[in-house]
């Protein structure tokens, strides 16, 4: 009997240890730190739970989303498990700045900042209203595509305008055809 006790105590202290430890995790994984920053919720990992973002019909779960502990900024990551290699897909940057947008109408009063997290690496994003806009846009050519079983544009959000404006330093690919 006193063999199961000690088993469940070790169990609970080694659970406790790789809860604490995978929180510090996700942190370093996006680049900010316990000292200054708040997890408000992630979506990586079974016990946790992620900031649902949702305006305009457009609903999504960040990877992890945290807040200034002093400042009025919120840094919002997404993480992906593929090598980076230097290039950041157009679809991962799209994703990005609608959870930006979204935080950014829902605290206007906050800086917000992106990060995206590959597996040997991460980018900064920089919020940028004019591609959120054209992004939030684009929910009713999706649904006219349904609609009339064809795209009314076929022509890509890159090629419209200037998706990099504010993200120069990125280095934008389509996503492979197999993707």
């Amino acid at each position: 009997m006193l063999y199961i006790i000690a088993g469940l105590f070790v169990l609970v202290i080694a659970f406790l240890v790789l809860k604490a430890s995978a929180g510090s995790e996700v942190y370093s994984r996006f680049g900010v730190s316990e000292s200054t920053h708040q997890l408000l919720g992630t979506d990586l990992g079974k016990s946790t739970k992620g900031v649902r973002l949702s305006r305009f019909g457009i609903n999504g779960i960040a990877d992890a989303v945290f807040t200034h502990k002093q400042a009025k900024e919120i840094v919002v990551g997404e993480f992906k498990s593929r090598k980076q290699k230097g290039r950041v897909r157009y679809n991962e940057l799209y994703q990005l700045l609608l959870y930006m947008g979204h935080l950014a109408e829902k605290y206007p009063d906050h800086t917000i900042k992106g990060c995206l997290a590959y597996a040997d690496g991460r980018e900064t994003v920089h919020y940028d209203h004019e591609v959120y806009s054209a992004l939030v846009s684009l929910r009713g050519e999706l649904i006219a595509a349904f609609r009339n079983r064809r795209p009314p544009n076929t022509t890509p959000l890159h090629r419209r305008m200037n998706v990099s404006a504010q993200n120069a330093h990125l280095r934008l690919v389509a996503p492979p055809a197999n993707d």
